[in-house]
């Protein structure tokens, strides 16, 4: 396989991982989720006593987004926010 075939092969998979992209946003908006809540939602669902830091790993964003992210999930009753006893901050 030369280049110029790689380059093809790359340019397709792009192609069809922006497809794809494009149609879960669309279902998800009419949710009034977004991709980054809906990963988040999944993340938590397999992963129900993991806290911020987790997620922040996880989605590879900062600790603030992560705490953002999750606020607006708890705004929509998605998501129940418990504090640990041992540390106000952990989440």
């Amino acid at each position: 396989m030369n280049q110029w075939d790689e380059f093809r092969i790359e340019r397709t998979i792009l192609k069809i991982g922006m497809f794809l992209a494009a149609k879960r946003n669309s279902h998800l908006s009419q949710l009034g989720l977004t991709a980054s809540q809906s990963e988040a939602l999944l993340f938590i669902h397999d992963n129900p006593n993991s806290n911020i830091t987790c997620l922040k790993a996880h989605l590879k964003i900062s600790h603030q987004a992560a705490r953002v992210l999750v606020e607006r999930l708890k705004d929509k009753d998605l998501v129940v926010v418990k504090k640990k006893k041992k540390d106000s901050r952990s989440r």
